[in-house]
């Protein structure tokens, strides 16, 4: 009989309790059921917690942890720490996932004796429409062939060329013994994309399947649909730096990291004024943040914008 390897599920939850049942729905009645799912309440202020601990009543896989609000990056560190698992896999609390998908994932994984697998994904909005928001119906479906197996450098390259380039993590399923040592920026947003590309840096073995399994929501408050703010532009500027690390292992991992600070640069660019003017008096952000703020100012005021 084959023995079934344990996948280890790792969702962060910070107020998700009007989408708690729909989500335990979907990881509950995977048809791959040798899984244990890590639900990390992150700082949650409803009775997400509580939802949390009762349904690690009900099924033994469901495993319940808490922290403060540091974001989802912390609450999947703390998922990483505890796993157990031979795969690893990450999902957001407002998500769907196919309730077969896993087994999918398993099979396509020990097929392809591979690292990483990637597969599509689609979108359903939730109270917004699709001119609201930044994300399209057709964000994370590839537009086109990837038929090889590829070296994860290689195919993040050659994504990137053909406008297909995802780093959401929970568009990848992992094997935990390639990624068992990469953590996520403490940031609270855009804290996958540095650990994605280290997963690319890890794995000789990155496998695309047209399988969409993801059901991304979009919804009223989601980090996707906020106005740019300063946490955005500071998660860029921490990501500049991040990518430090691993900037030397292919160019372009070097040419990724130059965008990072375009990103910040330009995100601070649509931050209002009076927010620029407040933040760059915070003596917590790094002397060069700080600049890079007051630069913004200095454009605003001038009428112009950062030019990368």
């Amino acid at each position: 009989m084959l023995i079934k390897p344990k996948v280890s599920i790792i969702i962060p939850m910070y107020n998700a309790s009007k989408y708690f049942d729909e989500l335990i729905d979907c990881f509950v009645n995977q048809t791959y059921s040798n899984i244990e799912v890590f639900l990390i309440n992150d700082g949650s202020t409803d009775d997400t917690y509580e939802k949390i601990k009762n349904a690690a009543k009900k099924d033994s896989r469901i495993i319940p942890l808490t922290q403060e609000n540091k974001g989802p990056g912390a609450a999947r560190n703390q998922g990483i720490d505890n796993a157990t698992g031979k795969y690893l896999y990450f999902a957001d609390s407002d998500d769907l996932l196919d309730k077969d998908a896993i087994e999918i994932l398993v099979k396509s994984m020990r097929k392809y004796k591979a690292d990483m697998i990637n597969f599509n994904a689609d979108v359903f909005y939730d109270g917004v429409n699709e001119e609201d928001t930044i994300i399209k119906t057709d964000r994370y479906i590839k537009k086109n062939e990837y038929p090889g197996i590829y070296d994860g450098c290689k195919y993040f390259e050659e994504q990137l060329q053909k406008g297909d380039a995802s780093v959401v993590v929970w568009s990848y399923f992992f094997k935990m013994k390639t990624v068992k040592d990469i953590r996520f920026l403490a940031t609270r947003c855009h804290d996958d994309t540095l650990y994605t590309c280290e997963c690319f840096v890890n794995s000789k073995k990155v496998k695309f399947i047209d399988n969409c399994l993801y059901h991304r929501r979009v919804r009223h408050g989601s980090l996707m649909t906020k106005k740019a703010d300063i946490a955005g532009a500071y998660a860029y500027y921490r990501l500049y730096y991040g990518f430090d690390k691993i900037k030397d292992a292919s160019e372009i991992m070097g040419m990724f990291k130059q965008n990072q600070y375009n990103d910040t640069q330009i995100t601070l660019d649509k931050v209002d004024i009076d927010e620029l003017e407040k933040e760059y008096a915070n003596e917590q952000y790094e002397l060069d943040f700080r600049e890079m703020i007051k630069d913004a100012i200095d454009r605003r005021k001038a009428g112009t914008v950062y030019k990368a």
